[in-house]
């Protein structure tokens, strides 16, 4: 064999022969009687017995060690065939119960396996197939053309006959010659497809929502509800516009269940505060390796599981102008890439979009396509705050209170409290009221000393209060306003704690906060607030105390400043 430097010895196991001056053992596998350190494991052919035969005859051993050598040899052989046969059986019998078409030619150009799905798939009998030379296959030209090709041809659809099949035909290796030929209904590929979808839906790619869940008796939100059940039977384009609180993604749901996409999947995104890389891997997914921290086998973007049914991308306004040239391409073309892919995914999805932005502002700004904004806002809906619709504020109080099974209510005077009251945080904020009193009111009877001071503030700007306070507020500036507002906090805690506080204690405070001012510009202040009437004064070192009128003041402040920083 070449190996000249060394001397070779054979070795069996039952040869219980082990030449102390073995350095080297060279074996096709592990074997119990070897223990030298340098073994090398090499790959082997199972012998046939007329070489066995010869390397007997070259060693010169003799018949008695050849008999027991030749049984387990044969023994050997006949475990290894039957295995074989076996294994060919199983291999024909799983080729035989797959749905896809396959084919295998040598490279004689015969057929050496085809199963029946194949023959099915082509309406070609299936005898007529076997150990025949392909050439002389009745096969339509389309599938001709593929076959005939010197080249791999991966994932072709054709039109065969009356179907759609995807095929595929594969060159075997250069020692074996020939090819493989693989057929696969496309309408099977997309059941297989739908299936996985429905799968998915299960684990919580569903709308909850329908129109009949959304509260509300007030003429504003039955018209709402009228635009949305018109839009939902429609396949355009949705952008829902509205403050948080408002109900956006109920009203997205309830149009994907009144949709004729109902039994698809409805999946919900939001965008506000995602990094673009991680936007990105969301909505359109991404292939193995793509990038640092991709997951073994890719991933499915949002848009490829929302097929056949509906997206719903909330806080539209937030995403970076990279990713809506990406989402406008989708829109346009119906198909997405997977990020590190190079296969276009054809996709059939609804968009529903949300914000609580001024999104044809942010076009003139340059902070949003315009091209992009045209394509969302097919149909629009404007949802109403909870201002515009305070008649239906006893039906959510109602509603949340059942929902904890709670007996508590609101009385007359304290509806008219909340009637009055400016929502800046709408529907959502509400519900967090409802959770505070259930907590800590102790009766069921909810009167207005149970509600918050901040809730008691009337909001409308009609009122005497308000235009009172609105005048009185158009004389400061801003800086002086917010100055105020921190003086009448830290009066109001003393307050609930029925002491007062002095202006030395306050401007140690403001300072505190970062709030750069002496105590004698916190005197001049306390002055002000005193001449208004939201505070009094006492002499020497009595400190200040808060009014009831300075309270409406503070609450009037409060949820003014909220409702600017909210819109920011």
């Amino acid at each position: 064999i070449g190996i000249n430097h060394l001397t070779l010895l054979p070795y069996y196991e039952q040869f219980e022969v082990e030449p102390s001056d073995i350095i080297l053992s060279i074996v096709p596998t592990p074997l119990k009687n070897i223990t030298n350190k340098r073994i090398i494991y090499v790959k082997f052919s199972d012998l046939n017995i007329y070489t066995l035969m010869k390397i007997f005859v070259e060693l010169k051993l003799t018949s008695d060690k050849l008999i027991p050598i030749l049984k387990k040899y044969t023994e050997y052989m006949s475990l290894s065939n039957h295995h074989m046969a076996m294994m060919n059986q199983n291999l024909q019998g799983i080729l035989e119960i797959v749905s896809e078409g396959i084919l295998c030619i040598d490279k004689n150009e015969n057929t050496i396996f085809c199963n029946k799905s194949f023959s099915e798939l082509l309406d070609i009998d299936y005898h007529e197939l076997l150990s025949k030379n392909y050439k002389e296959i009745e096969f339509e030209q389309c599938l001709k053309n593929i076959i005939y090709k010197k080249d791999d041809v991966l994932y072709e659809v054709i039109n065969y006959k009356d179907k759609k099949l995807l095929v595929t035909k594969l060159n075997l290796p250069n020692s074996l010659k020939g090819f493989i030929l693989n057929i696969q209904k496309v309408s099977h590929i997309q059941a297989v497809e739908s299936n996985v979808r429905k799968k998915l839906m299960d684990k919580g790619f569903t709308a909850k929502y329908s129109f009949e869940n959304i509260i509300g008796e007030s003429a504003i939100i039955k018209s709402k509800i009228n635009e949305a059940k018109k839009i939902a039977k429609s396949n355009f384009a949705v952008l829902i516009q509205g403050d948080n609180g408002t109900g956006k993604e109920m009203f997205a749901q309830a149009i994907h269940n009144g949709s004729t996409r109902a039994h698809g999947p409805f999946i919900a995104i939001n965008l506000a505060s995602l990094p673009d890389n991680l936007v990105e891997s969301e909505l359109f997914g991404y292939e193995e390796g793509s990038f640092t921290g991709a997951v073994k086998g890719g991933k499915a973007g949002l848009f490829e599981l929302a097929h056949n049914g509906t997206i719903f991308i909330d806080e539209i306004g937030d995403i970076s102008l990279h990713i809506q040239q990406r989402l406008l391409r989708v829109l346009q073309e119906k198909e997405i890439m997977r990020i590190g892919a190079n296969k276009i995914i054809p996709i059939d999805v609804r968009v529903i979009s949300a914000t609580n932005k001024d999104l044809y502002s942010l076009v003139e700004k340059g902070k949003f396509r315009k091209d992009l904004y045209y394509r969302l806002k097919v149909l629009y809906i404007n949802l109403p705050n909870l201002n515009s619709r305070s008649e239906d504020i006893p039906l959510f109080a109602r509603y949340f209170f059942d929902n904890l099974n709670s007996t508590k209510y609101f009385n007359n005077d304290s509806i008219s409290i909340l009637k009055r009251y400016s929502w800046a945080g709408n529907v959502r904020e509400l519900q967090n009221l409802i959770y505070y009193l259930e907590t800590l009111c102790d009766t069921d009877e909810i009167t207005p000393d149970d509600i918050p001071d901040e809730f008691k503030i009337n909001m409308d700007l009609k009122s005497s209060y308000n235009i009172e306070f609105e005048n009185v507020l158009s004389n400061y500036k801003e800086s002086t306003i917010r100055e105020f507002h921190v003086i009448l906090n830290s009066l109001y805690a003393a307050y609930t704690e029925k002491s007062s506080m002095g202006k030395t204690a306050i401007c140690r405070l403001m300072n505190n906060l970062g709030i750069e001012i002496s105590v004698e510009q916190v005197r001049h202040r306390l002055s002000k607030l005193s001449c208004h009437g939201f505070i009094n004064v006492g002499k020497t070192k009595q400190g200040s105390k808060i009014t009831q009128n300075g309270i409406l003041f503070l609450n009037y402040i409060d949820i003014k400043l909220r409702k600017e920083n909210y819109h920011k």
